[in-house]
């Protein structure tokens, strides 16, 4: 078997965090606009919306995650406070990496660079709020983010070690093709369907007008491209006997419907 057995595929949305923005760049009567025009001449970008602020900025909106367990596949979209999304993902990795009998991979477009660092510095934010939810709950969080930050295995001889650089378990796209190339300039190259929600510079005015579903669904379609490129990935390093079992991926791809569910404090 080439695909492996037990894997999470993820992406994240987020938009500005403004008032965290306000705090630290922030100056007397300050608005969100004068801050961005800041940035904006410093940068040398033509418009506020093209400055990308840097990672702490950034606010979780919406988390997109497929679950490959065994036989079992499953695509999930996540939306409602940032708090409650972390909580979410969190206690998703947890029953996974419980459930799981192998442990599993992680697969990113540009994740070590953008969306697992974001994922790291905004859950810093509700740790307190982790620790006094069900306990049920409490504990798959736990597990998540112990075995997750867990440095013990250096060799990963017995468990994942998904900090380090050279984890086998953590994979981010890009490291294969450079950070210059787009998910969907790949996808297009392989003919992967890519996403017909938008693009993720207007994610935050579909934030601001409430298209929240939009975004959930730009996400999904995201992460099932992402999927579909790692597939090819494996067909490129081992194209004897592989093809078949991607092909057949490929196909329960496109079956899986995506789960939309809108999170509430």
């Amino acid at each position: 078997m080439i695909i492996p057995k037990n894997l999470l595929v993820f992406d994240i949305e987020t938009i500005r965090d403004r008032d965290l923005l306000a705090s630290v760049k922030g100056r007397e009567r300050d608005t969100f606009e004068d801050i961005m025009e800041r940035e904006r001449k410093r940068l040398g970008k033509e418009s506020i919306d093209d400055v990308f602020v840097a990672i702490p900025y950034h606010r979780v909106v919406c988390i997109s995650c497929l679950e490959k367990t065994g036989d079992k596949r499953t695509l999930k979209s996540w939306y409602g406070p940032e708090g409650k999304v972390l909580e979410t993902f969190w206690t998703s990795v947890g029953v996974i990496l419980e459930e799981a009998e192998d442990a599993p991979y992680i697969i990113t477009f540009n994740g070590k660079r953008f969306d697992i660092p974001v994922i790291t510095i905004r859950t810093l934010r509700y740790l307190d709020s982790f620790l006094s939810c069900r306990e049920d709950v409490q504990k798959y969080i736990n597990i998540g983010l112990n075995t997750y930050f867990s440095i013990e295995d250096r060799w990963e001889s017995k468990r994942p070690n998904y900090t380090s650089k050279y984890s086998r378990f953590n994979i981010d796209l890009t490291e294969y093709f450079g950070f210059g190339a787009s998910l969907e300039a790949l996808c297009k190259i392989c003919g992967i369907p890519v996403k017909s929600e938008g693009r993720g510079s207007e994610v935050e005015r579909y934030y601001l007008s409430g298209e929240y579903e939009r975004i959930a669904r730009y996400c999904a379609e995201d992460v099932r491209a992402t999927y579909a490129l790692y597939l090819r990935v494996l067909l490129m390093r081992h194209p004897k006997g592989a093809y078949e079992e991607i092909r057949k991926e490929l196909k329960n791809l496109e079956l899986i419907r995506t789960e939309i569910k809108k999170l509430t404090h």
